[in-house]
């Protein structure tokens, strides 16, 4: 593995190389069957919002789009979170079918039910629809890898023959601080310790690589959403892509290097974006990521759960029916709720849970809460997501390598969205996705022809 410390300049001069040794790869026509050693390596970007794509330093990202299909604003699903995101990739659906509305959730009975890390074993079992690599072990045999950072991810990789979360190989001074503004009073020193959570993921990709020789692996750089909360999406948020564009690079050298670039297939998503607090103390739901609540409804007798979704929205389940109308007229009175959604025929609401394919028959919430950026949910923070805004509901989306069409931009929001993913895939593999999965999503017709 190259030092993830060395220069920037000489870096750039070999990254540069890069983009040659990318477009010799010779794209496959239709959906052919898949090369024996074909791989493919979805390296997911965590909290890379649309519009900071062409602001920071990203030459290994421009030489893979540039030789694959780039959707500038492909689109997330709702909430926009990584709880929810990292099991939509790997499926094909959203909430409203995986039932992973976000870390916790009320039961009809109103029971509190969790589908949070580390419990995902549990998770997973709960999980009522197939993944990608329960497909491919069952149609094509491959060996599968799910290289997650935060842990709450492998909700999605039931099936996946190595699983790996932060928490196993990242050190543990690190780990314990990844939440933390400053570090020994040190601003910098705490985005040091988050851009090396990355270069620790890195290294078990590299040896999972080498040892086991996954032939489907998805892995989730997530230093860049840990930068995002604690330091607000600004300067220190553009290095740390340059920081990820970096190791991808390193990443797409070692391929080339063991002979495997031309039969690989690069993929890169994102679960969400993030969005600058203009307050980070005007906090609501401060009791936590514990059951917080609303002391205002507690006033009125309305028993209630509100649960955080990424830190710019919420989940809130009523317990008696009969108050839902009132628990309405109380949130359109609040100044922090922009958008309300609920599937209750109550007037003067923004949409329906159905609308942003949020309503799970046995998890959603009664209202789904999309807050202004003027607060933070549940804790201080520079940054947040979860919202329905665009800044983080829309994210980059790359395909690029063996089997993707060569050259192509695709315009428009939501060209693609992170629920075509799995059946892409699948397409491109020869598998009928509409078979396989129980997707909600589309095949990207631009990658695979």
């Amino acid at each position: 593995m190259q030092n993830s410390s060395t220069p920037f300049s000489s870096r750039l001069s070999k990254l540069l190389l890069i983009s040659l040794v990318v477009a010799l790869v010779v794209p496959l026509s239709g959906c052919p069957d898949p090369e024996p050693e074909q791989r493919i390596y979805v390296l997911a970007i965590d909290a890379f919002r649309a519009d900071y794509f062409e602001e920071a330093e990203t030459p290994t990202l421009d030489a893979l789009a540039e030789n694959g299909v780039f959707y500038r604003e492909a689109k997330v699903s709702a909430p926009s979170q990584t709880r929810v995101n990292f099991v939509t990739l790997p499926t094909g659906t959203h909430a409203d079918r995986h039932g992973v509305v976000g870390a916790s959730y009320r039961s009809p009975d109103f029971a509190h039910r969790s589908t949070d890390f580390p419990d995902y074993d549990g998770a997973q079992e709960d999980l009522p629809v197939p993944t990608i690599f329960e497909v491919l072990d069952r149609e094509k045999g491959w060996e599968t890898a799910y290289l997650a950072m935060k842990g709450y991810e492998l909700v999605g990789a039931r099936g996946a023959d190595y699983q790996v979360h932060g928490e196993e190989y990242i050190p543990e001074h690190i780990w314990e601080e990844r939440y933390e503004t400053e570090v020994n009073g040190s601003w910098d020193q705490a985005v040091e310790y988050k851009q090396e959570m990355d270069d620790h993921l890195y290294d078990v990709l590299i040896d999972v690589v080498e040892q086991r020789d996954p032939q489907f692996l998805l892995a989730n750089f997530a230093g860049l959403d840990y930068i995002g909360h604690q330091h607000g999406a600004e300067e220190d948020y553009l290095d740390s892509i340059t920081h990820v564009d970096s190791l991808i690079g390193d990443f797409v050298e070692y391929l080339e290097g063991e002979g495997l670039l031309e039969y690989s297939t690069i993929i890169i998503p994102s679960d969400h974006g993030m969005t600058n607090i203009r307050n980070p103390e005007n906090t609501i739901m401060d009791g936590g990521f514990d059951e917080p609540d609303f002391p205002e409804l507690d006033d009125k007798g309305i028993e209630h759960a509100a649960y955080s979704n990424g830190g710019l929205a919420f989940s809130l389940y009523v317990e008696d029916s009969n108050r839902l109308s009132e628990t309405a007229e109380w949130l359109q009175e609040q100044d922090f709720a922009e958008y309300i959604h609920s599937e209750h025929d109550i007037s003067g609401l923004d949409g329906t849970l159905s609308e942003i394919n949020l309503n799970h028959p046995e998890r959603a919430p009664d209202f789904f809460v999309s807050v202004h950026p003027d607060y933070t949910v549940a804790f201080e923070s520079h940054g947040q997501h979860g919202s329905l805004r665009d800044s983080d509901m829309y994210v980059p989306m790359i395909y690029s390598g063996a089997g993707v069409a060569e050259g192509v931009e695709v315009e428009g929001r939501a060209a693609a969205e992170n629920v075509d993913l799995a059946p892409t895939v699948l397409e491109m593999l020869g598998l009928d996705p509409d078979v396989h999965l129980e997707t909600q999503g589309k095949v990207l017709q631009e990658v695979v022809n």
